[in-house]
């Protein structure tokens, strides 16, 4: 699993290179299906809260609109949209039909 450990040192360095932003953007794609967990980012900020490096209000406030967000805009693609967001040629980059059929069958399973 070299590569996931690829993807956590990339996203604790984005996160210290762009404080705010990083923190945003890394929490936002978390929600969106990036193999990272949120409180990789989220403990990140910490540190740099008490380090001193960023305001604590400001880091509370962009951690939970990352979050947030990652959680809402699929949510929100989904209730809109339902099974036609499969029909959009982003969205089946991602999920395409192979892995949305071993989506449902683990979905299925674990009911």
């Amino acid at each position: 699993m070299t590569w996931l450990a690829d993807l956590t040192s990339f996203a604790e360095s984005f996160v210290q290179n762009h404080t705010y932003l990083g923190a945003y953007l890394v929490l936002t794609a978390c929600g969106f299906g990036v193999p990272l967990p949120e409180e990789v980012s989220i403990v990140g900020m910490g540190i740099l809260v008490s380090q001193e490096q960023v305001r604590f209000d400001l880091a509370f406030v962009v951690c939970f609109l990352g979050v947030l967000s990652g959680d809402v805009v699929p949510y929100t693609v989904g209730r809109l949209w339902g099974d036609r967001a499969f029909e959009n040629r982003w969205v089946r980059r991602v999920v395409n039909k192979r892995r949305l059929e071993r989506l449902e069958r683990r979905f299925r399973e674990h009911l």
